[in-house]
């Protein structure tokens, strides 16, 4: 083989993740290493700060000396470049021992000779002090210059590095879009529909997270584009349109971000009828009608629980989907909009960057602690006078865009109580208001910060009491237990080694503007409320075991059953009393797999639209299909396993 022959090596996924942790390392140690530079930096100012000094006094030195015709250098030894530590403190002796005797002297009434013997002393230290100052600025200097230099090698060093090994984590979007067209074959099937499928993938690449996480999102979009777009074929040949519709998903790179769009020829957004939905759900009164823009209407749609059905079937009217997209693709700093033309189409286009391990983000403090939030995230950062500020049915709002927009304080969010001010900050507050600070100091009096955060009906204000500065986000993930704390999406490490938290806005959205996880206006909603109950299927205690925590801490009632006969039996069990909501089930169980029992559950009319969730280590290909064929709504793979996955998953389902 030629010595320039292209070889490959296979590494694991894991070993790939441990890389780019390890990056991420070296761009914590490249932004400190900024911060020991800025350090230098500041540090040979000192000298120059001195010499300013020695420039006022240098002129009174001489003038002293010249009034002294006596005077001769006594600290002979020492020079420009180097000072002799015992020559100093015989020196501070001798101006120590002449100062006793001038003291002595005086009290005794003798004249100012002993004093006037301690000037040239005095003198010949101040020079050279002046003069070992002088060196200290040379090679202070010298060492922030070539800290500087070391600095600027390390970050382009580090930053190639990160760049070659996120690459490595890329994956082509083909391994997204090939495996959507078996699962458009079974939306189309379901109902009953006609329907051409269009794959151009760009020849895109994005890392395997992001990859994994907009797989739930094009589903979900696809099954809303054939079940609320795409009309029946004997309706779209009334129209003059072809019997079969035309979805088509295309994808570009630009710089770091993927944007991927989703349009079909359908029947478009049906405008009239989210108005009235939202006038029956109470998102509009009769006096908004008028002054709600089509784009305002449209945002709608993103609602949790808003949905323009009223039968609820196995495809849609759950209430959930849109709300699922719009809240994974911003949990990934990204973004969704949507056009629609009545009668020609729609198209949802989706914006998202290609690596989720490393980005830029605004270090804010909040109260008395520190917090980090993507700049992605922030659609901008804005002053709030008071006159901007008012009450609309009793809530906090400021105008922005001739619009109302929610306003908190990011300290009552999160729980934050503020700390107590400061003698200083209450006088100047008394005097001229509080103002924000930006990177540590005060702006304007009686103006507060306020990042705008979210997009459309789900826009906020949320105000914070300084804006730090930005820097480089390595995004580390948080360990299991840690993962379902409210507001928090991960952690990052500062300059100076502390760990702030990093903010989760969707979470920070949802709770400024009190969205719940369904509305009134689903169509379940009439119904009387109970605890979803969910029926977890698995022979492996452990297995159980976290499952039933994971959801239990999620605020679901739990049902557990060793194998597939146990699971029917307990599933006849509960439809005689509270009924079970979803089933949760292994495969590779003793006495009735999980395939089979999927089967035999779809078989049943009363579980014939139970959902089912097969959770497993069979990973391939004709795996997921024969779960798929067998009946269950979801397959998750154990090896991929994810907390958040799962719940997002059951939450979809339900």
């Amino acid at each position: 083989m030629p010595w320039d022959a292209v070889t490959t090596v296979r590494l694991s996924t894991a070993t790939l993740d441990h890389l780019l942790n390890e990056t991420g390392e070296l761009i914590t140690c490249s932004v400190r290493s900024q911060q020991r530079s800025r350090e230098a930096h500041l540090l040979a100012e000192l000298p120059i700060r001195w010499r300013r000094v020695w420039r006022q006094i240098r002129p009174l030195i001489t003038r002293i000396q010249m009034s002294i015709p006596s005077y001769q250098p006594t600290i002979h030894h020492l020079d420009d470049r180097q000072m002799d530590r015992r020559a100093v403190e015989q020196a501070a002796a001798r101006i120590l021992s002449h100062s006793e005797d001038g003291e002595k002297g005086a009290r005794e009434g003798s004249d100012l000779s002993a004093i006037s013997a301690q000037i040239p002393l005095l003198l010949d230290a101040l020079t050279q002090a002046n003069n070992l100052m002088t060196e200290l600025e040379q090679s202070l200097t010298h060492h922030a210059r070539q800290s500087t230099e070391d600095h600027t090698r390390l970050s382009v060093v580090t930053d190639r590095l990160h760049d070659q090994i996120r690459r490595t984590r890329m994956l082509p979007l083909a391994t997204l879009f090939n495996p959507l067209r078996l699962q458009l074959r079974e939306f189309v099937r379901a109902a009953g529909k006609q329907v051409d499928l269009e794959l151009d993938d760009g020849g895109a690449e994005a890392d395997r997270q992001v990859l994994e996480r907009l797989r739930e999102v094009l589903l979900h979009l696809l099954r809303n584009a054939v079940d609320h777009g795409i009309e029946p074929p004997e309706i779209r040949t009334a129209h003059g349109k072809p019997p079969a519709g035309h979805i088509a998903l295309r994808a570009v790179v630009s710089g770091d971000y993927l944007t991927i769009r989703i349009e079909d020829d359908g029947a478009g957004l049906e405008l009239d009828t989210i108005r009235q939905r939202a006038i029956s759900g109470g998102l509009l009164s009769d006096a908004d009608i008028t002054r709600v823009t089509e784009a305002e209407l449209i945002d709608l749609i993103f609602l949790p629980g808003f949905s323009t059905r009223e039968v609820v079937s196995k495809m849609s009217g759950r209430g959930v989907g849109l709300d699922i997209v719009r809240s994974q693709v911003e949990r990934m700093h990204g973004r969704v909009t949507v056009q629609s033309v009545a009668g020609v189409g729609c198209a949802f286009t989706i914006s998202v960057p290609l690596s989720l391990t490393s980005s830029h983000g605004l270090l804010l403090r909040v109260a008395h602690d520190t917090y980090m939030v993507p700049l992605d995230s922030i659609q901008r950062i804005i002053a709030v006078a008071p006159g901007n500020v008012q009450v609309l049915e009793g809530r906090t709002c400021l105008t922005l865009d001739h619009r109302p927009v929610a306003l908190v304080h990011l300290a009552d969010l999160v729980g934050k109580t503020e700390r107590p001010a400061t003698r200083e900050e209450r006088r100047s507050s008394s005097e001229r208001g509080r103002g924000p600070l930006v990177n540590g100091r005060s702006s304007t009096s009686n103006w507060s910060l306020a990042l705008i955060l979210g997009s459309g009906e789900r826009q906020v204000a949320c105000m914070v009491d300084a804006v730090l500065g930005e820097q480089e986000l390595v995004i580390y993930r948080l360990p299991a237990p840690l993962q379902r704390i409210r507001f928090i999406a991960g952690a990052t490490i500062l300059a100076d080694g502390s760990v702030v938290p990093i903010l989760d806005v969707v979470d920070v959205v949802r709770a400024a503007i009190g969205i719940r996880q369904a509305l009134s206006f689903a169509a379940e909603a009439a119904q009387p409320e109970h605890r979803t109950t969910i029926l977890v299927v698995d022979d492996s205690i452990t297995t159980r075991t976290l499952e039933k925590n994971i959801l239990e801490a999620a605020g679901y009632e739990v049902k557990l059953a060793t194998d597939g006969v146990e699971a029917l039996e307990m599933l006849r069990h509960l439809a005689e009393n509270s009924g079970c909501d979803l089933l949760l089930s292994d495969i590779d169980m003793p006495r009735l797999n999980g395939f089979d029992l999927t089967a035999q559950v779809r078989s049943d009319a009363n579980f014939k639209h139970l959902p089912i969730v097969l959770v497993t280590s069979l990973d391939s290909p004709a795996d997921r299909e024969r779960g798929i064929a067998a009946g269950a709504d979801a397959y998750i793979v154990k090896r991929a396993f994810d907390q958040q996955n799962l719940l997002e998953t059951i939450e979809q389902l339900i």
